[in-house]
Protein backbone atom coordinates (compact mmCIF):
# COMPACT_ATOMS: atom_id res chain seq x y z
CA UNK A 1 0.00 0.00 0.00
CA UNK A 2 2.89 2.13 0.46
CA UNK A 3 3.37 2.54 -3.49
CA UNK A 4 -0.69 3.29 -3.63
CA UNK A 5 0.54 6.24 -1.51
CA UNK A 6 3.29 7.34 -3.82
CA UNK A 7 0.79 6.95 -6.62
CA UNK A 8 -1.46 9.70 -5.05
CA UNK A 9 1.32 11.82 -4.37
CA UNK A 10 1.73 11.80 -7.52
CA UNK A 11 -1.78 12.34 -8.59
CA UNK A 12 -2.61 15.32 -6.57
CA UNK A 13 0.86 16.87 -8.06
CA UNK A 14 -0.80 16.41 -11.20
CA UNK A 15 -3.83 17.64 -10.25
CA UNK A 16 -2.14 20.98 -9.07
CA UNK A 17 -0.86 21.69 -12.24
CA UNK A 18 -3.38 20.53 -14.64
CA UNK A 19 -5.38 23.43 -16.11
CA UNK A 20 -8.91 22.79 -16.25
CA UNK A 21 -10.41 23.60 -19.86
CA UNK A 22 -7.51 23.27 -21.82
CA UNK A 23 -6.80 21.68 -25.03
CA UNK A 24 -8.78 20.65 -27.24
CA UNK A 25 -8.37 16.60 -26.86
CA UNK A 26 -10.08 13.70 -24.86
CA UNK A 27 -7.84 14.02 -21.97
CA UNK A 28 -10.72 15.92 -19.87
CA UNK A 29 -9.55 18.17 -16.42
CA UNK A 30 -8.51 16.71 -13.25
CA UNK A 31 -9.73 17.81 -9.98
CA UNK A 32 -8.37 20.67 -8.60
CA UNK A 33 -8.16 20.69 -4.30
CA UNK A 34 -10.37 23.04 -2.77
CA UNK A 35 -8.63 25.27 -0.81
CA UNK A 36 -8.02 24.50 2.41
CA UNK A 37 -10.19 25.93 5.52
CA UNK A 38 -9.32 27.16 8.72
CA UNK A 39 -7.96 24.74 11.29
CA UNK A 40 -10.89 23.89 13.26
CA UNK A 41 -10.36 21.63 16.64
CA UNK A 42 -12.07 19.13 18.71
CA UNK A 43 -15.22 19.80 20.47
CA UNK A 44 -14.21 20.27 23.79
CA UNK A 45 -16.31 16.56 24.93
CA UNK A 46 -14.25 14.90 22.75
CA UNK A 47 -10.73 16.02 23.49
CA UNK A 48 -8.45 18.27 24.48
CA UNK A 49 -8.16 21.64 21.84
CA UNK A 50 -5.86 24.30 20.65
CA UNK A 51 -2.15 24.45 20.87
CA UNK A 52 -0.06 21.91 18.73
CA UNK A 53 -0.41 20.95 15.44
CA UNK A 54 2.09 18.39 16.24
CA UNK A 55 0.53 16.73 18.90
CA UNK A 56 -0.72 13.32 18.92
CA UNK A 57 -2.26 11.41 21.21
CA UNK A 58 -0.83 10.03 24.52
CA UNK A 59 -1.44 6.33 24.38
CA UNK A 60 -2.78 3.78 21.41
CA UNK A 61 -5.88 4.32 20.09
CA UNK A 62 -9.00 2.29 19.45
CA UNK A 63 -10.98 2.99 16.48
CA UNK A 64 -13.92 1.67 14.49
CA UNK A 65 -14.66 2.63 10.93
CA UNK A 66 -17.71 1.54 9.54
CA UNK A 67 -17.92 1.61 5.92
CA UNK A 68 -20.69 2.34 4.29
CA UNK A 69 -20.05 -0.83 1.60
CA UNK A 70 -17.74 -3.41 3.51
CA UNK A 71 -15.99 -5.34 0.63
CA UNK A 72 -16.48 -2.32 -2.25
CA UNK A 73 -13.27 -2.35 -4.05
CA UNK A 74 -12.55 1.75 -3.21
CA UNK A 75 -13.65 1.30 0.31
CA UNK A 76 -11.63 -1.53 0.34
CA UNK A 77 -8.45 1.13 -0.45
CA UNK A 78 -9.83 2.91 2.29
CA UNK A 79 -9.63 0.10 5.05
CA UNK A 80 -5.98 -1.10 3.85
CA UNK A 81 -4.37 2.59 4.08
CA UNK A 82 -6.22 3.06 7.89
CA UNK A 83 -4.67 0.00 8.55
CA UNK A 84 -1.60 1.41 7.25
CA UNK A 85 -2.15 4.21 9.72
CA UNK A 86 -3.10 2.63 12.44
CA UNK A 87 -0.25 0.29 12.18
CA UNK A 88 2.50 3.63 12.26
CA UNK A 89 0.52 4.60 15.45
CA UNK A 90 0.45 1.12 16.84
CA UNK A 91 -3.46 2.05 17.00
CA UNK A 92 -6.31 -0.88 16.71
CA UNK A 93 -8.32 -0.09 13.76
CA UNK A 94 -12.00 -2.23 13.39
CA UNK A 95 -13.74 -2.20 9.71
CA UNK A 96 -16.98 -3.31 9.90
CA UNK A 97 -20.10 -2.46 7.96
CA UNK A 98 -23.09 -3.67 5.91
CA UNK A 99 -22.40 -6.16 2.66
CA UNK A 100 -25.06 -3.84 0.69
CA UNK A 101 -26.06 0.05 1.10
CA UNK A 102 -28.30 -0.62 4.77
CA UNK A 103 -28.08 3.09 6.78
CA UNK A 104 -29.79 1.09 9.69
CA UNK A 105 -26.97 -1.11 10.03
CA UNK A 106 -24.61 1.65 9.48
CA UNK A 107 -26.13 3.33 12.66
CA UNK A 108 -26.20 0.12 14.95
CA UNK A 109 -22.53 -0.61 14.06
CA UNK A 110 -21.55 3.01 15.26
CA UNK A 111 -24.29 2.74 18.05
CA UNK A 112 -21.96 -0.47 19.15
CA UNK A 113 -18.86 1.56 18.96
CA UNK A 114 -19.72 3.96 21.55
CA UNK A 115 -21.03 1.06 23.37
CA UNK A 116 -17.69 -0.11 23.34
CA UNK A 117 -16.01 3.26 24.14
CA UNK A 118 -13.75 3.35 21.05
CA UNK A 119 -11.46 6.40 21.02
CA UNK A 120 -12.87 7.52 17.45
CA UNK A 121 -15.30 6.64 14.73
CA UNK A 122 -14.93 6.47 11.15
CA UNK A 123 -18.13 6.49 9.25
CA UNK A 124 -19.53 7.67 5.43
CA UNK A 125 -23.45 9.39 6.45
CA UNK A 126 -24.84 8.25 3.57
CA UNK A 127 -28.49 9.94 4.71
CA UNK A 128 -26.56 12.89 6.88
CA UNK A 129 -29.78 12.92 8.44
CA UNK A 130 -29.95 9.74 9.87
CA UNK A 131 -26.46 10.30 11.52
CA UNK A 132 -26.98 13.36 13.37
CA UNK A 133 -28.07 12.01 16.52
CA UNK A 134 -25.95 9.75 16.78
CA UNK A 135 -22.54 11.15 15.91
CA UNK A 136 -23.18 14.11 18.50
CA UNK A 137 -24.21 11.01 21.02
CA UNK A 138 -20.63 10.00 20.28
CA UNK A 139 -19.18 13.20 20.48
CA UNK A 140 -21.12 13.70 23.72
CA UNK A 141 -19.03 10.42 24.95
CA UNK A 142 -15.86 11.86 23.94
CA UNK A 143 -15.60 9.84 20.78
CA UNK A 144 -13.81 11.76 17.87
CA UNK A 145 -16.04 11.07 14.88
CA UNK A 146 -14.44 11.50 11.04
CA UNK A 147 -16.92 12.02 8.46
CA UNK A 148 -15.44 10.25 4.81
CA UNK A 149 -17.62 11.37 1.47
CA UNK A 150 -20.73 12.17 3.16
CA UNK A 151 -20.97 15.47 5.85
CA UNK A 152 -23.29 16.10 8.49
CA UNK A 153 -23.51 19.31 10.39
CA UNK A 154 -20.19 20.83 11.21
CA UNK A 155 -21.47 20.62 14.92
CA UNK A 156 -21.87 16.69 14.97
CA UNK A 157 -18.66 15.74 13.78
CA UNK A 158 -15.20 16.33 14.45
CA UNK A 159 -13.60 16.66 10.66
CA UNK A 160 -14.57 15.99 7.46
CA UNK A 161 -12.25 14.25 4.78
CA UNK A 162 -13.90 13.67 1.42
CA UNK A 163 -13.97 14.65 -2.45
CA UNK A 164 -15.04 17.89 -2.75
CA UNK A 165 -17.95 17.57 -4.42
CA UNK A 166 -18.47 20.91 -6.31
CA UNK A 167 -14.82 20.34 -7.63
CA UNK A 168 -15.98 16.83 -8.71
CA UNK A 169 -19.07 18.00 -10.81
CA UNK A 170 -17.10 20.55 -12.54
CA UNK A 171 -14.52 18.56 -13.45
CA UNK A 172 -17.05 15.73 -14.97
CA UNK A 173 -18.89 18.69 -16.46
CA UNK A 174 -16.05 20.09 -18.52
CA UNK A 175 -14.88 16.29 -19.42
CA UNK A 176 -18.05 15.66 -20.85
CA UNK A 177 -18.82 18.91 -22.70
CA UNK A 178 -15.30 18.74 -24.29
CA UNK A 179 -15.50 15.59 -25.37
CA UNK A 180 -19.38 15.54 -26.86
CA UNK A 181 -18.43 19.12 -28.49
CA UNK A 182 -20.78 20.79 -25.85
CA UNK A 183 -24.05 19.10 -27.01
CA UNK A 184 -25.30 15.39 -25.21
CA UNK A 185 -28.67 14.05 -23.40
CA UNK A 186 -26.94 12.24 -20.16
CA UNK A 187 -28.60 9.64 -18.20
CA UNK A 188 -27.21 10.23 -14.74
CA UNK A 189 -26.74 6.87 -12.31
CA UNK A 190 -26.81 7.32 -8.56
CA UNK A 191 -26.81 5.15 -5.82
CA UNK A 192 -29.82 6.56 -4.49
CA UNK A 193 -32.06 9.62 -5.08
CA UNK A 194 -31.29 11.08 -2.20
CA UNK A 195 -27.72 10.37 -1.80
CA UNK A 196 -26.40 14.23 -0.50
CA UNK A 197 -23.07 14.41 -2.18
CA UNK A 198 -23.80 12.79 -5.54
CA UNK A 199 -26.41 15.36 -6.18
CA UNK A 200 -24.49 18.08 -5.01
CA UNK A 201 -22.07 17.26 -8.13
CA UNK A 202 -25.05 16.88 -10.06
CA UNK A 203 -26.05 20.11 -9.43
CA UNK A 204 -22.44 21.35 -9.67
CA UNK A 205 -22.37 20.22 -13.40
CA UNK A 206 -25.88 21.66 -14.43
CA UNK A 207 -24.27 25.12 -13.52
CA UNK A 208 -21.34 24.71 -14.94
CA UNK A 209 -23.10 23.33 -18.44
CA UNK A 210 -25.71 26.57 -18.34
CA UNK A 211 -22.98 29.04 -18.28
CA UNK A 212 -20.84 27.14 -20.61
CA UNK A 213 -22.15 24.43 -22.55
CA UNK A 214 -26.11 24.90 -22.55
CA UNK A 215 -26.76 21.85 -25.00
CA UNK A 216 -25.89 19.59 -22.21
CA UNK A 217 -28.85 18.11 -20.46
CA UNK A 218 -29.19 15.20 -17.96
CA UNK A 219 -32.60 14.28 -19.19
CA UNK A 220 -33.36 10.76 -16.52
CA UNK A 221 -31.70 10.00 -13.36
CA UNK A 222 -32.13 6.85 -11.93
CA UNK A 223 -30.87 5.01 -8.62
CA UNK A 224 -28.79 1.98 -8.71
CA UNK A 225 -28.37 0.78 -5.25
CA UNK A 226 -24.00 -0.37 -5.92
CA UNK A 227 -25.61 -2.94 -7.96
CA UNK A 228 -24.11 -3.42 -11.44
CA UNK A 229 -26.82 -6.16 -12.34
CA UNK A 230 -29.74 -3.37 -11.45
CA UNK A 231 -27.30 -1.20 -13.53
CA UNK A 232 -27.37 -3.13 -16.38
CA UNK A 233 -30.90 -3.66 -16.29
CA UNK A 234 -32.07 0.27 -16.08
CA UNK A 235 -29.55 1.11 -18.56
CA UNK A 236 -31.32 -1.35 -20.98
CA UNK A 237 -34.62 -0.25 -20.42
CA UNK A 238 -33.14 3.83 -20.48
CA UNK A 239 -31.92 3.06 -24.21
CA UNK A 240 -35.39 2.26 -25.36
CA UNK A 241 -37.12 4.92 -23.96
CA UNK A 242 -34.51 7.58 -24.89
CA UNK A 243 -33.37 6.84 -27.97
CA UNK A 244 -31.98 9.96 -28.20
CA UNK A 245 -29.01 9.15 -25.21
CA UNK A 246 -25.56 10.19 -26.04
CA UNK A 247 -23.77 9.92 -22.41
CA UNK A 248 -24.45 7.76 -19.37
CA UNK A 249 -22.42 9.26 -16.71
CA UNK A 250 -21.95 7.02 -13.66
CA UNK A 251 -21.63 8.23 -9.87
CA UNK A 252 -22.60 4.97 -8.37
CA UNK A 253 -19.43 2.94 -8.07
CA UNK A 254 -20.79 -0.13 -9.32
CA UNK A 255 -22.74 1.24 -12.49
CA UNK A 256 -20.22 1.13 -14.81
CA UNK A 257 -19.92 -2.34 -15.46
CA UNK A 258 -23.35 -2.86 -15.46
CA UNK A 259 -23.76 0.37 -17.77
CA UNK A 260 -21.09 -0.66 -20.35
CA UNK A 261 -22.62 -4.08 -20.34
CA UNK A 262 -25.69 -3.00 -21.50
CA UNK A 263 -24.44 -0.74 -24.35
CA UNK A 264 -21.86 -3.41 -25.57
CA UNK A 265 -24.83 -5.94 -25.44
CA UNK A 266 -26.92 -3.28 -28.01
CA UNK A 267 -23.62 -2.50 -30.10
CA UNK A 268 -23.39 1.04 -28.73
CA UNK A 269 -20.54 1.76 -27.53
CA UNK A 270 -19.16 4.05 -30.47
CA UNK A 271 -22.44 6.22 -29.83
CA UNK A 272 -22.85 6.25 -26.24
CA UNK A 273 -20.10 7.64 -23.97
CA UNK A 274 -19.75 6.42 -20.63
CA UNK A 275 -18.16 7.96 -17.63
CA UNK A 276 -17.47 6.03 -14.77
CA UNK A 277 -16.35 6.94 -10.36
CA UNK A 278 -13.64 4.89 -8.88
CA UNK A 279 -10.33 3.57 -9.88
CA UNK A 280 -11.49 -0.16 -9.21
CA UNK A 281 -9.75 -2.81 -11.27
CA UNK A 282 -13.05 -3.74 -13.06
CA UNK A 283 -13.38 0.20 -14.04
CA UNK A 284 -9.96 0.52 -15.30
CA UNK A 285 -10.19 -2.74 -17.24
CA UNK A 286 -13.27 -1.81 -18.84
CA UNK A 287 -11.21 1.53 -20.23
CA UNK A 288 -8.95 -0.73 -21.64
CA UNK A 289 -10.79 -2.16 -23.84
CA UNK A 290 -12.93 0.49 -24.81
CA UNK A 291 -16.17 -0.45 -22.56
CA UNK A 292 -16.02 2.89 -21.10
CA UNK A 293 -14.73 6.36 -21.67
CA UNK A 294 -13.09 7.28 -18.50
CA UNK A 295 -13.61 7.45 -14.79
CA UNK A 296 -13.14 10.15 -12.25
CA UNK A 297 -10.93 8.42 -9.76
CA UNK A 298 -11.66 9.71 -6.32
CA UNK A 299 -8.62 9.51 -3.37
CA UNK A 300 -9.62 6.59 -0.98
CA UNK A 301 -6.16 5.91 0.30
CA UNK A 302 -6.25 9.67 1.75
CA UNK A 303 -9.50 8.51 3.14
CA UNK A 304 -8.76 5.81 5.40
CA UNK A 305 -5.41 7.08 5.86
CA UNK A 306 -6.10 10.71 7.18
CA UNK A 307 -8.41 9.54 9.07
CA UNK A 308 -6.96 8.10 11.64
CA UNK A 309 -4.08 10.44 11.55
CA UNK A 310 -6.69 13.02 12.35
CA UNK A 311 -7.67 11.27 15.00
CA UNK A 312 -4.56 10.49 16.05
CA UNK A 313 -3.26 14.24 16.44
CA UNK A 314 -6.81 15.68 17.87
CA UNK A 315 -6.38 13.37 20.19
CA UNK A 316 -3.22 14.88 21.62
CA UNK A 317 -4.39 17.74 21.26
CA UNK A 318 -3.99 19.12 18.34
CA UNK A 319 -5.90 20.59 15.62
CA UNK A 320 -7.42 19.09 11.84
CA UNK A 321 -9.24 20.93 9.17
CA UNK A 322 -12.34 20.93 9.54
CA UNK A 323 -12.86 20.07 5.84
CA UNK A 324 -10.22 18.41 3.49
CA UNK A 325 -10.37 17.94 -0.03
CA UNK A 326 -9.07 14.45 -0.43
CA UNK A 327 -8.69 15.13 -4.36
CA UNK A 328 -9.84 13.57 -7.59
CA UNK A 329 -8.03 12.26 -11.10
CA UNK A 330 -9.72 11.70 -14.85
CA UNK A 331 -8.70 8.58 -16.15
CA UNK A 332 -9.01 7.98 -20.01
CA UNK A 333 -7.70 5.32 -22.32
CA UNK A 334 -4.28 7.16 -22.97
CA UNK A 335 -3.37 7.63 -19.24
CA UNK A 336 -5.06 4.09 -17.84
CA UNK A 337 -2.19 2.25 -18.56
CA UNK A 338 0.65 4.98 -16.65
CA UNK A 339 -1.78 5.18 -14.02
CA UNK A 340 -2.47 1.12 -13.55
CA UNK A 341 1.47 1.27 -13.46
CA UNK A 342 2.03 3.34 -10.35
CA UNK A 343 -1.32 2.54 -8.48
Amino acid sequence: MMKKRIAWVVVITLVLAFCIGCGNNDAGPAQEPAQEPAQTEAQPEAAPSGGDDDAVAAGPLNITFVSPLLGHPAWLTAKYSSEDAAAELGATLNWVGPAGIDIEEQVRLQEQAIAEGVDGIIICPLEPSAFEDVNMRALEKGILVINTQVDTSEASRTAYIGTDNENFGKAAAEALAEKTGGTANIALLVSSLDSGNQLLSKEAAERIWADTAPGMQIIVMEATAGDSAQAATKVNSLISAYPELDVIWCLDGSAPAGAAQAVNERGMQDSIVILGVDDTDENLDLIVDGSIWGTLAQNYYAIGYESVMMIDKVMGGGSVPSITDSGSMLILGDTVAEYMANR
